[in-house]
């Protein structure tokens, strides 16, 4: 099923070509794959005081509000970049802030509350997804 997801998100951003930016492109194939993982999405591109999360989305079967930041990346050779390495302990300060804020600004005092990373590779017509749990700890 995963392949034939990856297929499809790869004719999509063909399609989308010029007119989506890397970052958009990743974030549109992001939350597709986390819809289909039965993740409830409750908004996009937040923003607070504090900086902005890519997705906020609810966790259907913990309730958990998940924190969402995505990474994008086109691989273009042998590249040994990760893109979750681009979240570095300045942008974890940042993003365990706005969770935080989000958590007070909408009574989330009581929920569980984590933050992931979704790292999302093109490479010629392929798009590969990687989904890191609970990936910016401090809380």
């Amino acid at each position: 099923m995963l392949s034939a997801l990856a297929a499809r998100f790869a004719r999509r951003w063909k399609r989308a070509g010029a007119h989506h930016s890397v970052g958009t492109r990743g974030e549109i194939a992001a939350e597709k794959f986390l819809r289909v993982r039965g993740y409830k999405v409750l908004a996009r591109n937040a923003r607070t005081p504090r900086g902005e999360i890519d997705l906020v989305v609810e966790e259907r079967e913990s309730g958990s509000i998940v924190l969402v930041e995505v990474k994008s990346r086109v691989i273009k050779d042998d590249s040994a970049f990760r893109g979750e390495r681009a979240v570095n302990q300045a942008k974890r300060r940042r993003l365990l802030a706005i969770a935080q804020h989000l958590r007070r600004a909408n009574g989330w005092l009581d929920r569980p509350i984590r933050i992931d990373i979704i790292v999302v590779e093109f490479e010629d017509s392929d798009v590969r997804i990687r989904h890191l749990t609970d990936a910016v700890r401090g809380r």
